[in-house]
């Protein structure tokens, strides 16, 4: 568990950035088609807004598993609601620029999320993520030391 590199969150949001860059490049390029430089800019925001998203989960559930069970749940429940008002505060902001297209945005957000996260589910298949060590609760351990202890007297 030292060895952050090992950690299978990581690995995932690894593994995960050659398509986020490759999918920011073709949000880009369909958004300069359909509405110019506008559009692409915005589009390759709402990408970089998806694997944002996507990795910020990933690490964040990474640093939890390293301290408890109990910070999993919290962060797996907290996580993806504070990203998600970051996002909303992001695109209230750029409403306010000229050049934003709230529509090139939300149509690279919506598809470069689902793609990740069947990116994430075809990892899993395949054995990435599906190991994860959270250490024990504190309390459940010293608990079943003690249980230990007193079964072995």
């Amino acid at each position: 568990m030292g060895d952050k590199t090992l950690k299978p969150e990581r690995e995932m949001v690894r593994r995960a950035v050659i398509p986020g860059i490759l999918a920011m490049a073709l949000a880009f390029g369909i958004g300069y088609a359909f509405g110019g430089v506008g559009a692409a800019v915005s589009a390759g925001i709402g990408m970089i807004c998806a694997f944002g998203n996507f990795a910020g989960l990933g690490l964040s559930i990474a640093w939890a598993s390293e301290k408890s069970i109990n910070m999993v749940h919290a962060v797996a429940f907290i996580a993806p609601i504070a990203l998600i008002a970051v996002i909303v505060g992001l695109l209230a902001l750029l409403q306010t620029l000229s050049w934003f297209f709230v529509v090139a945005f939300a149509w690279a957000i919506m598809p470069g999320t689902m793609v990740l996260l069947g990116l994430a589910a075809r990892m899993m298949l395949r054995g990435v993520g599906t190991q994860l060590e959270v250490p024990a609760d504190p309390v459940a351990q010293r608990a079943a030391d003690q249980l230990a202890t007193q079964e072995a007297h």
